[in-house]
C-alpha cells in the first residue's frame, strides 16, 4: 500500500524530526511503500527558514540571526542529512495514494499552521482513506470561529486517533464520534530500536542534559542544583549563541545527537513534551517544567506525566521536594508496554482495511 503522511518533516525542530521518523520505519517495517506530502506550509516554513529575509527590517531579528548565521547553516545540514537518510517525499496530491495519515505533532494547531486545512485532509475521499495518527492541537479549547470548520473535517476521517486526553475531550464535545488515545510515534520504539536507529558515536556519559524549547530560569536553577550536588557538567543544546548558561553548548546538533544526549545522560532537565517524553521511554531520571502559560501547549506534558504517574517530576509544583534521586518506572514501563501494544493495534486497523469503516 502507499501510504502519504502529512506532518512537519523539514521542521527545524527535534522532536517534529523524530516522531516522523519513528511512524515512516514503523509502517514501512510493516512492508509498505511510504512517503511525506510534499506539502508545503508557509508558517512552519518561515520557522526553519536560517534568515528570513522579509524580517531584514527588524533590527532585533537581523543582528540575531547574523551573530547565529554560521551555526544555523550547519545545524541545518545536519537536519538535512536526516532527510535523506530516513524520509522519502512524493507529491502532495491526495489520490496518489491509498492512504493518508496526518500527525503527529501540532498537525490541528492552527495558530502554529495559519488556518491550514489541509492538515485535517480536506480533500474529497474518493479512493484514499484518511487517518489521523496522534494528531495533537496543542491547545486546550477550540476557538468559536473555527468549531464548524473543524467539526465537518474531523467527522470525514475514517479513523481518528490523537496523543492526548485533552484532544480526545476536545473532538468528544465538538465532533459526532470518539478519537483513540495512541502514544506519540516516538514512544512506539523502544529504548533498544532507538539504539539501533542511528550508527553514531555515543556521547561520553557522566553529565546533565538542559533540553528547553522556552526560556527558563526555573530550568537553569535545577539544573545548577544538580551539578552542584552531584559534581557533573551541565550539557545543552541550544539555537541561539546569545543565551549562555554554565554548560557545554551544542549549537549545530542534528536529530541523531538528540537522541545520544539523551540516552546518555545522567539526568535530563527539560520543559519540552518530547524531552519529558523520551526521558519516560529511556527511564532517565528526569525533572521539567511546564512551558509558559501563554504558549498554550502545556497540556501535552501534564498528559503524559499523569499518564506515567510522574507528575511529581515537576520542579514548579507546589509539593515538589528538590532531590537527585531516581523515579521508580516499572509502572511506567509496564503502563508504556500496554500503551505501545494499544497503539500498534489502532495502526493495523487501518492499514488492514481495504475500506473506510461504515458510518454507525
Amino acid at each position: 500500500m502507499k501510504i502519504g503522511i502529512l506532518t512537519f518533516p523539514k521542521a527545524i525542530n527535534y522532536g517534529a524530526a523524530l516522531q516522523a521518523a519513528a511512524l515512516s520505519r514503523v509502517l514501512s517495517d510493516r512492508s509498505h511503500d511510504v512517503y511525506f506530502l510534499s506539502h508545503i506550509n508557509k508558517n512552519t516554513a518561515s520557522a526553519s527558514k536560517v534568515f528570513d529575509i522579509t524580517k531584514i527590517l527588524n533590527i532585533k531579528y537581523s543582528l540575531a540571526h547574523i551573530i547565529n548565521l554560521p551555526v544555523a547553516v550547519k545545524r541545518k545540514l545536519n537536519f538535512s542529512d536526516f532527510w535523506k537518510k530516513h524520509f522519502r517525499f512524493d507529491s502532495a496530491i491526495p489520490h496518489n495514494y491509498d492512504l493518508i495519515i496526518t500527525g503527529s505533532d501540532q498537525v490541528w494547531n492552527y495558530n502554529l499552521t495559519g488556518d491550514d486545512w489541509f492538515f485535517y485532509l480536506d480533500f474529497e475521499k474518493n479512493n484514499t482513506k484518511k487517518a489521523a495518527y496522534s494528531a495533537s492541537f496543542g491547545l486546550s479549547e477550540i476557538a468559536t470561529d473555527r468549531q464548524d470548520k473543524i467539526r465537518t473535517l474531523i467527522n470525514d476521517i475514517d479513523f481518528l486517533s490523537v496523543r492526548e486526553k485533552t484532544a480526545a475531550k476536545l473532538i468528544s464535545e465538538l465532533c459526532e464520534k470518539e478519537a483513540t488515545v495512541t502514544v506519540d510515534p516516538t514512544l512506539l520504539l523502544t529504548k533498544e530500536q532507538w539504539c539501533k536507529f542511528f550508527d553514531k558515536k555515543e556521547e561520553k556519559k557522566g553529565y546533565i542534559f538542559v533540553y528547553t524549547l522556552f526560556n527558563s530560569d526555573k530550568i537553569w536553577e535545577y539544573a545548577k542544583f544538580l551539578s552542584n550536588k552531584t559534581g557533573l557538567p551541565i550539557k545543552t543544546i541550544s539555537y541561539s549563541k546569545l543565551h549562555r548558561h554554565n554548560a557545554i553548548y551544542n549549537f549545530t546538533a542534528g536529530p541523531d545527537d538528540w537522541v545520544n544526549y539523551m540516552l546518555n545522560a545522567d539526568y535530563v532537565v527539560t520543559n519540552s513534551f518530547h524531552g519529558v517524553a523520551f526521558s519516560i521511554n529511556f527511564n532517565k531520571n528526569f525533572f521539567f517544567d511546564m512551558p509558559p502559560e501563554k504558549a498554550g501547549v502545556g497540556s501535552r506534558i501534564s498528559d503524559i506525566t499523569e499518564r506515567y504517574s510522574l507528575s511529581h517530576r515537576n520542579i514548579s509544583a507546589p509539593n515538589f521536594v528538590e532531590t537527585a534521586e531516581a523515579p521508580d518506572f516499572s509502572a511506567a514501563n509496564k503502563l508504556l508496554e500496554e500503551d505501545r501494544f494499544f497503539s500498534f493495534s489502532f495502526i493495523d486497523s487501518f492499514l488492514n482495511s481495504k475500506s473506510a469503516p461504515e458510518e454507525e
